[in-house]
This record gives structure tokens, C-alpha cells and sequence, in this order.
């Protein structure tokens, strides 16, 4: 799942289990095609392999990885992994969990993979139309 501007965009799913850390790089360029450049990245702890770190290390990226060996001095870089990492948990996860409370995909009921997505697909389109009503009531009444 990727989130961009507080939207949730199901980026890749699969109905049998798969390391999702194996798909950075491909994220990468789904994001810098449909979004432009790519300049953080905020991810679980699952991660930082040696792989992905040498990805993003050749891109710029600005990750909230932890440091392998000796940790840099540098403030600002700890203030910036600090703030990815809350970032992802608050926002990413905390709409996970809205989703599964009120969006009905903590009851997904599915015994097939087509049914599995139809219950996924909807309950995050779901989510997302929420989210962008509210936001829009929200620009309406800071206008009016």
C-alpha cells in the first residue's frame, strides 16, 4: 500500500503470502511514474536489507532505515528519520486500522482471491472517497 496526500493506493496484493520487502524498487518507479520524483521514503522495519539500502542510497533517497555500524552525529538526519517514522506509523498504519474498523475489511468474508479483491478493493475506495469528502467539507468551509 502507498499513500500519497493522506490517499491510500493499493499498489500490489497478492491472495497467497509474499515478502513484501522485495518490491521496493519496483514502488519506486510505479511512484516516479504516476507521481514524479521521489525523495523519502518511510517503510516498516522489514526493509532495510542490504539491497534496498544500496537502492536507495543510489537514488538520494532520504529513508527512515536504521543505521547499520557507527550512528551519524548529524541532528537533522536523526530529526528527519524521527519524523518519517511517525509519519508512517500515524498516518499509514492509523488508516489501516480505520479501514478495518469502519470500512468493513476486518470482516472480509472471501474464500477466493476474486472475492478477496472485490472485498479490498472496495472497502479502500471506500476509505478513500471518506477521506476526500471530509477533506472537502473542510476547504469548503475555510472558503465560505
Amino acid at each position: 500500500m502507498r499513500q500519497v496526500d493522506g490517499i491510500n493506493i493499493i499498489e500490489y496484493h497478492s491472495y497467497n503470502a509474499f515478502n513484501e520487502s522485495t518490491r521496493l524498487k519496483a514502488s519506486f518507479y510505479k511512484h516516479k511514474i504516476i507521481f514524479g520524483e521521489c525523495t523519502h521514503l518511510a517503510a516498516d522495519r522489514i526493509y532495510p536489507t542490504n539491497a534496498n539500502r544500496s537502492f536507495c542510497s543510489s537514488k538520494n533517497l532520504q529513508t527512515n532505515f536504521i543505521s547499520k555500524g557507527k550512528t551519524s552525529p548529524d541532528k537533522n538526519l536523526k530529526l528527519m528519520k524521527a519524523i518519517l517514522n511517525k509519519e508512517r506509523s500515524t498516518r499509514l498504519e492509523g488508516s489501516f486500522g480505520t479501514e478495518k474498523e469502519h470500512d468493513g475489511l476486518k470482516r472480509i468474508r472471501a474464500r477466493t482471491s476474486e472475492t478477496q479483491n472485490v472485498w479490498l478493493f472496495f472497502g479502500s475506495f471506500t476509505a478513500n472517497a471518506v477521506r476526500l469528502a471530509k477533506r472537502t467539507l473542510r476547504e469548503l468551509k475555510l472558503v465560505a
